[in-house]
This record gives C-alpha cells, sequence and structure tokens, in this order.
C-alpha cells in the first residue's frame, strides 16, 4: 500500500490522502457546468442574434483553449498544445455530434 502511495505521488503527482470530499466535488462541478453552459449562451443575451452566433462560437472556441491551457499547467505539460488539444477535441466532437444530428433527422424524417 505506501509503494502504491509513493508511486501515485512521484510519477502522477497525486496526493493520496488529499481527496476531495463528495460534497466539494459536487460544488466545482455544478460552478463548472454554470460557467461552460453560460459562456456560449452570454453572446446572444448581450448582443443581436446575427452577431451573436459568431461571437458565441469564438468565445466558446476560446473559453475551451482557456481551460486546456490551464489544465497543461496544472499537470504541467506543453499548456499552448494543450489548450489546442482541447480546442481540437472539442470541435471534433462537436461536428460528430452534428453529422449524427443530421443523419438520425433524416433517418427518422423530421
Amino acid at each position: 500500500q505506501l509503494w502504491l502511495e509513493e508511486m501515485a505521488y512521484r510519477e502522477l503527482k497525486i496526493i493520496p490522502h488529499k481527496v476531495a470530499t463528495p460534497k466539494t466535488s459536487a460544488v466545482f462541478m455544478a460552478i463548472a457546468y454554470m460557467l461552460g453552459g453560460l459562456t456560449p449562451v452570454l453572446a446572444y443575451i448581450v448582443l443581436p442574434i446575427g452577431l451573436a452566433l459568431m461571437t458565441s462560437i469564438l468565445m466558446s472556441v476560446a473559453m475551451l483553449f482557456f481551460v486546456g491551457y490551464i489544465k497543461g499547467r496544472i499537470v504541467q505539460t506543453n499548456r499552448i498544445g494543450s489548450g489546442i488539444e482541447m480546442v481540437i477535441v472539442s470541435l471534433s466532437a462537436a461536428a460528430v455530434g452534428y453529422v449524427v444530428g443530421q443523419l438520425a433527422s433524416q433517418w427518422i424524417g423530421l
């Protein structure tokens, strides 16, 4: 057990005895979901519809890059590369979701 804890600390920089409680994790997740959801919606609240779409997309990409950058800082990897990776993975997931939605719409006939 001691050896596993030592390996977790040395290789992964995880401190085994410093684990967040479920309540703390839930609060942080709730805040993260609210901030993440507010990012694309905020443009529609303050801007005209015609300008809001592109602004919303740009704000979302910027926020994704920022989150990836912070992740890179926390795990001590290339921060810029981590930000770019987050943007690429997220936009790829959005594109796949869009294509699946379009295919399902045609298949169902909506």
